[in-house]
């Protein structure tokens, strides 16, 4: 009986790194830990802790679910889900810490704009050439 080496050494070679090969995770599962990265240096970390302990628990059943059966549906949809939760849990923190500098904005130490109207009126001096009555809708349109 004649063997011939050369086929089975391809596919021994083939057997073997059929063998080794991984799996990388699906487009959908890879999309998912990259949103929760920004959603996780993003200010939802301290405006939207929660929103964002929720994207890491759908992100960890997501994980688990590929850890299991790397190849099902479930990994996708499990995936999908996750980066949304990651995506709003980003768009949440975003949103109240906005809304707390705008309430710091209002707040009356930086509502200076009344003191600004009053220094300028006491400080203006009649502008030569203009009568009172001028003058008055002047200040009023600087005040005002």
């Amino acid at each position: 009986m004649i063997v011939n080496w050369k086929s089975m050494t391809a596919a021994g070679a083939i057997a073997l790194f059929a063998g080794c090969a991984t799996t990388h995770p699906p487009q959908e599962l890879t999309a998912a830990r990259g949103a929760f990265q920004r959603a996780r240096g993003s200010p939802a970390s301290q405006y939207a802790p929660s929103k964002l302990y929720e994207a890491k628990k759908a992100l960890d059943t997501a994980n688990t679910a590929y850890q299991h059966n790397p190849g099902a549906r479930d990994v996708k949809d499990l995936a999908y889900i996750a980066e949304r939760k990651a995506e709003y849990a980003q768009v949440e923190g975003r949103t109240e810490q906005l809304r707390r500098e705008k309430a710091s904005l209002n707040s009356p130490s930086w509502n200076c704009s009344s003191r600004i109207r009053k220094s300028i009126a006491a400080s203006c001096r009649r502008p030569s050439g203009l009568r009172r009555s001028r003058r008055t809708r002047w200040l009023r349109r600087m005040s005002g």
